[in-house]
Order: C-alpha cells, then structure tokens, then sequence
C-alpha cells in the first residue's frame, strides 16, 4: 500500500480464524428443511440430544452466580468450560463405558495421564453450555442478557437449576468451588462424588418429571403457547404412533404416516402435519438437486485430465435415457409400456399434477414422496454410496413416558 509519499508497505495475509465443520450443503438446499424442523420441533435438535445436559446447563449459570463473579461472558465462559470438564470428568471416572458426554476423549486422555489430582480445562471447542443455547432458550428456560451469560427464567430455569443445585451442593467439590470462587483441581473422589450425581444417562424422577413439564407442558409459559404448542402437536403425533406400533417408530415410519394421514385426520393436528409435509417434500427436493449434482461430478470424474464444457456435460447426463427411465418408472410417472423419448415436459408436469391429492385435511399434498426418497437412495447404493437407513432409535434400553412404554433415541427427546 502507498501511503501517498514514498513508502510502500507489503500486503499481509490476514489470519483466518474459521473453524472447519464436517458436512457439507453445497447447494444450500437443506437449510429450508432445516428451518421447517425447527419450527415444528422447536428446543429438539440433532446436535442436543442429551436432555439432562438442560439441567445441568442450568445450573452452570446458577453456580457461577453463587460464586458471586463478574456479569461478563468472558469470565464466565472460562469458569463454565472447566466446570463442564469437571462434570464430563467426574462421570466418565464413575461410570467408564458410558457414551454420549461430551468432550470424553480428551477426559479420557486426561484420566489416564493424571495420579491423585486432575488439572481440569476445556475439553471441547463446542461446549455444551453452547450446544445447548438455542434449545434451552426455546423450551422457556434460559433468556437471553446485554452481558452474553443467559438468564435463568423464574417459571422454568431457575427450579430446574436450583433442583439440580440441591442434589450436588453438599459434594466436596461443589463446596470448594464456592468457597475458592476458582475451578482448576481435584482429586478422582471429589469428581467422581459429582459424577455420580449428574451422569447424563441417569435422571432422577423429580427432574425428570420437570424436564417432561418443560418439554411437553401442561401449561403455556407466559409468553403463551406460541412456542411450546408446535412441540406438543409435534409428540402428540409421535407418541399417538408409538402407542398404535407398540415401538418406538423409525424415521420412514413416522414419515410415511405423514404423506398417508388417513388414519391420523384430527383437525386439531393439521397445522402441525402440513409442516412435516413441506419437511418431507423440500428434503426430497434437497436429495434429488444433490443427486442430480452427483451425476455431474461423477461425469467430471470420468477423464480427469479432459477439459469439458458445461454444455457437454449437461448433455452427457442428460442423454443417459436408461437411467432416467428408470427412475421415472420407479417413481410412477412412467408406465411400462412408456419411453422416455416419448414423453415431453407438459407430459411430465401432468403426470406429477395427476399424483396430487386434496382433502379436508392436506392441500396439493404428493403421495409419492417416499417412493421419490427411496427411489433416490436406491441410485445412491447403485452408485456405491454408503447409505444406510437412519433410524430414530440409538439405543435399545426401554424406558417409560408419563402413559406408554418407549425407547431412547436420537433425534427427539424421551424420557
């Protein structure tokens, strides 16, 4: 850069900052679907599976106060990662084959090289206290402050914290932290004592019983029902589909009940319903525009060294009437005394058209839509991708809801 005189300063490379994720949306497609999910199933996401990890989120922010430290997230946020770590520590110490704490690897690796004391730090780069902000926030237990540190709601989070308080204020550890107003070491007693108490596989009845009122409550949070009512409608559906398999229902499962309601009609669901449609339809949409952009780089990967042109790439992919035949076949939009050169865009919309359906419940619903998914994932396994049929269950450990019998999983909460 000149600076107007004589002196000429080199460029500098800035430094990027960026944190690498896994997973990739190249198209951008599946954000829509993502929102959908998120409006339906507020509070519930991929990434916070763990429901007691609410409570003890809570009560994160409430020993922090006890300790009577600065109203600034800086501080805070170095005091909540080591007393994260404390806790991740503590249980795997207790209980060493248990799954789903986060930050256990490096726990492990700091168990194994410690003795008698244990230096606890940060074990991950994406803390629970973070995971776990969105969703506490939408189930009403946590708001939002100007100092960053979330605030605990009187109707929610603070009996949720303050239950969790009383079970661990009388540990070893808890009482140093309070008096030291500092977390830094402990011995495998004191952690393994507040391990104990808070393993996240393991929720007393008495919070348990508040998580359910949060979750699924049997009264609106004062803000109104806004929020908590497309979550109620949301389990009213799974747990009415739970009760009628006698299981916990897998993913298809619970999507295919969704393009075929006919047995599920009650009016007071039809808002909710209508959104898992527009789930399932706009993730079809995601999963074919993926595909189609599969068949493009798989086309680019046939001569590497050649030079190809967008046109004739296109119509490379294009003039595979074989496969595309097929799919149309498979999808019912093809007969099988039809060809695919017979058929023009107007044939297609019309035939598509033709699959639609309206009733008292769904408008312009598709009944199609998991024959278009499995037809897709059928051109993945062809093509030797790896896909497996994902499934809500994780494990087979059963447990009981407030009325029916059901098992863990992954994507939304039970208890």
């Amino acid at each position: 850069m000149h600076d107007g005189i004589k002196n000429i300063s080199l460029p500098q490379w800035a430094i990027d900052e960026t944190n690498m994720v896994g997973g990739l949306d190249l198209l951008g497609l599946r954000n829509v679907a993502q929102t959908i999910s998120n409006h339906c199933l507020n509070g519930i996401t991929t990434i916070s599976p763990q429901v007691r990890y609410l409570g003890i989120r809570s009560w994160f922010i409430q020993i922090y106060e006890k300790c009577g430290l600065a109203d600034s997230y800086s501080p805070f946020l170095d005091f909540t990662s080591k007393i994260e770590s404390t806790v991740a520590i503590g249980t795997i110490l207790y209980k060493p084959n248990i799954v789903g704490v986060v930050g256990s690897t490096l726990a492990k690796e700091i168990i194994d090289e410690s003795n008698g004391q244990i230096n606890v730090k940060r074990l991950v780069q994406q803390l629970v206290l973070n995971m776990y902000t969105g969703p506490s926030i939408d189930l009403g237990i946590c708001f939002n402050r100007d100092s960053g540190i979330t605030g605990l709601t009187k109707e929610r989070g603070l009996p949720l914290a303050s239950l969790l308080m009383d079970k661990v204020q009388n540990t070893d550890l808890v009482k140093r932290v309070l008096k030291e107003k500092k977390v830094e070491t402990f011995t495998r007693d004191e952690l393994i004592e507040l391990g104990q108490i808070l393993s996240v596989d393991e929720i007393p009845e008495d919070e348990r019983e508040l998580l359910l009122d949060i979750v699924i409550p049997t009264e609106p949070r004062p803000s109104g029902w806004n929020n908590d009512i497309r979550r109620i409608a949301t389990y009213t559906f799974l747990l009415q589909l739970a009760d009628d398999n006698q299981a916990l229902p897998a993913i298809d499962d619970y999507f295919n009940a969704i393009s075929r309601p006919s047995k599920y009609s009650d009016s007071h669901l039809k808002e909710i319903l209508n959104g898992w449609h527009c789930y399932l339809i706009r993730d079809a949409l995601a999963v074919a525009h993926e595909n189609a952009l599969q068949f493009v780089v798989d086309e680019m990967n046939v001569n590497p060294q050649k030079t190809s042109t967008r046109d004739r790439i296109i119509k490379e992919v294009i003039s595979d009437s074989v496969s595309i035949e097929k799919e149309l076949k498979t999808m019912g939009l093809l007969a099988s005394d039809e060809s695919y050169e017979q058929l023009t865009i107007l044939n297609i919309y019309n035939k598509i058209k033709n699959s639609i359906k309206t009733d008292s419940i769904f408008q312009n619903n598709w009944e199609n839509e998991m024959e278009v998914l499995d037809a897709i994932k059928e051109s993945e396994r062809i093509r030797n991708k790896n896909f497996e049929g994902e499934s809500i269950a994780e494990e087979d450990v059963p447990i009981k809801t407030k009325k029916i019998k059901i098992k863990k999983k992954k994507r939304f909460f039970f208890f």
